[in-house]
């Protein structure tokens, strides 16, 4: 989808994936509501962590039961692009390698891999 606009391109991250965690600080707007906006359309699983007003390690258990809960194998991450966000990219990094870090202890011998 090289050529496809950022809402074309949301539309099929949301739908090819068996859930989305957004991760934003106060206010959805963008095409972070966007992903929200085809979540609900598709009747997604979806999970929306407000960095504004929670720590980083709470964020973590958070995606943790949002994806054992819904049992969820592809896991789309959306949020602000740096634009919008300068510390997103760090805060998304740091819950997506915790979460990693915390799955991959539970799943040895399920055939995941972290």
């Amino acid at each position: 989808m090289l050529s496809a606009g950022y809402r074309e391109r949301t539309a099929r991250n949301v739908a090819d994936s068996d859930g989305t965690l957004i991760i934003y600080a106060g206010v959805l707007a963008g095409g972070t509501r966007e992903t929200l906006a085809r979540c609900v359309e598709f009747a997604k699983s979806y999970a929306a962590i407000d960095l504004s007003s929670i720590s980083i390690e709470r964020a973590i258990d958070l995606a943790e039961q949002f994806v054992s809960n819904h049992q969820l194998c592809v896991l789309n991450v959306a949020g602000p692009r740096a634009s919008e966000w300068s510390e997103g990219y760090s805060h998304a990094y740091e819950i997506v390698s915790g979460l990693l870090r915390r799955l991959s202890g539970q799943m040895t011998g399920t055939g995941y891999s972290a």
